[in-house]
This record gives structure tokens, sequence and C-alpha cells, in this order.
């Protein structure tokens, strides 16, 4: 066969039955599902079994809650296809999602075909109108910086399986993609951006990614400095200013969240934090933009805001004389 499916299942009763039938849909039939049960609590286990005694195409795996990282690694362990594609289960997929991107695959001789997606709502109606199979073939760092969130999620796109010999997403850690999707990317040989929208990401007010950002922040902070060793001496120095600034983003985020919090651990973290992020601007505060700075510098030296608020204010004032 030639895709490989993935789908991390994990408490999305609600949904998961417009994502198998958009999969089953597909316009491209040669592919297996792959439906990993990651010890979801509702019916959802229950839903995949129902639906892989209809079509043969379908795997499923049922496993003890592990986290999607455990879940995606469960599909690529036992994936078959040369190709592989990961969908969340409360997400979906235009009819000819598998077929457009498998064929500019084969046209451009590409390891990764992406493709734009569309944020969904409840109730919103989405427009197909636009979907015809205009092809761009992009610099894999302007991709970077210009859809950072396309470029670090794993959905929305189609990947030589051999991408993923040796690699796997971070067991226990909550911000998987972002420890995996930059050796993806930077790591194959050509990468082509669909411009038509055919992934289609639900916004899910109760997800778990969105429900526990702060219990996120040390997975997100690591990956950050990840990405700053990675990048620091390799080709993409764009990419390495803009994951410098994330990086920062990212402390000054921590501080915010840490600092509203009562507890006198959350005040020993804020502490912590803080202190780190002097650290690190004292050393890359050049590579910051100097408009995204005020909000850091705020989080780094609260004490001294009205100063460093004053500063922007009179910046502004000079600007325009």
């Amino acid at each position: 066969m030639e895709i490989s499916i993935i789908v991390p299942v994990y408490n999305v009763e609600r949904y998961l039955s417009r994502c198998i039938d958009s999969i089953l849909a597909q316009t491209f039939p040669d592919y297996e599902l792959i439906l990993v049960d990651d010890g979801s609590p509702d019916s959802c286990g229950a839903i995949c079994d129902q639906y892989a005694k209809k079509d043969n195409r379908i795997q499923v795996i049922h496993q003890q809650n592990g986290g999607a990282a455990s879940a995606r690694n469960a599909g690529l362990d036992i994936a078959e296809g040369e190709w592989i594609a990961f969908i969340d289960s409360d997400d979906w997929i235009h009819p000819d999602y598998l077929r457009i991107l498998f064929e500019v695959a084969g046209q451009k001789n590409a390891d990764i075909v992406a493709c734009r997606y569309a944020l969904v709502h409840d109730n919103a109606i989405v427009d197909d109108s636009q979907m015809f199979p205009v092809f761009s073939a992009e610099d894999r760092e302007e991709y970077w910086i210009h859809d950072r969130v396309g470029a670090v999620v794993p959905w929305g796109k189609l990947y030589r399986r051999e991408l993923f010999a040796g690699l796997r997403f971070p067991n226990g850690r909550t911000a998987e993609d972002e420890y995996v999707s930059y050796k993806v990317l930077f790591g194959c040989k050509n990468l082509v951006v669909l411009d038509n929208r055919m992934y289609r990401y639900f916004v899910n007010v109760n997800s778990v990614s969105r429900n526990n950002y702060i219990q996120r922040l040390p997975d997100v902070l690591e990956a950050f400095k990840l990405h700053e060793e990675y990048f620091k001496n390799s080709p993409w120095q764009k990419v390495y200013r803009l994951e410098i600034e994330h990086f920062a983003a990212a402390w000054s985020d921590a501080i915010w969240i840490t600092k509203n919090m009562k507890d006198s651990a959350s005040r020993q973290q804020t502490k912590e934090y803080r202190t780190k992020l002097r650290q690190f601007l004292a050393t890359h505060k050049a590579m910051i933009p100097i408009e995204k700075r005020k909000d850091i510098y705020i989080s780094a030296y609260p004490g001294h805001a009205w100063c460093i608020r004053g500063f922007g204010f009179l910046k502004r004032i000079f600007k325009h004389e």
C-alpha cells in the first residue's frame, strides 16, 4: 500500500466519526488507516472497533493512555505504507486530500508535501469552492517563518516513511511536535507546500493542548532550547533568529502565568524563570526585534516597567517627528 494514516484517538467521541468518515471518503483508495485508542475514557474505543469491522483497511490499536506522542509512535511502529499522514481525531480532510498530496509528491519528487489548513469552529460553514491543485515549491525556511504553526504540527502533510527511520515523538512530552518537526522539515531534501486549504483544523476549546498550557511550559522551554542549539550554526539563520524570539517570548509567557498564581511554589518558579530570562537576554537581546522587546523586558524587569514603557512612548514620538 502507498499511505499509512495514523490517527491518535482520545476523548473525542462527538467528533471521531466525522474524522473517520472524511478519510473513508477519500478519492485515493490505496491506504491503511491506523486508529490508536490511547486509553480513551469515553466510547472512542468501541467506535474504532465498529469502523474496523466495516473496512479491512482499518487497524485499531488499544493502549493505555500515554499521550499523543505515544499514540503516533504506536502507529509508526506498525505502519506499512511508503508514505505517512497524521490526522488529529477531531479534525477532518477534503475528499481529494490524499490524492492531491500523493500526486504532487510524485510530480515534484518531494519528501514532504504540505497543504494549508482552515480553522473551523462549531457551526462554521467551510467553503470548498477554492479547492484546486495549485502548488508552489517553497523554501523550507520561508515556510517556517511565514506559517510556523503549519510547519510545526505533524498533521496537514504527507511524509516519506523513511524520514521517521530512527526518529520518534518523545513519549511523555506534551509539546511533542516541537521536538520532531524541525528535524523532519530541515532534514528532508525536497519540501513542497500547496496553496490550497485541504485540512480542517477544528478549534476544540476542550482539547488537551489548550487546557494544559501550564503543564506544557517546561516541555515548550526545553524544546526551544533544542531549537536554539540546532539552528545556531545552521544555514537557516532567519529561522534561528525567529526561534530566539520565540524562546524569549516563552520565558515571558511562563512568568506572566506563574506570577498570577499565589502559592509559594509558583512564586519561586516565577523567580527562577525571571532569572533565566535575564540571562538569556544578556546574550541574545540583539537578535530580538525592538518592537517585540518591551513586554519581554517588562517580564524580566518588572520594577522598571514604567521606564520601559516610557522609552517606547518617546521612541514613537521621535519616530514620527
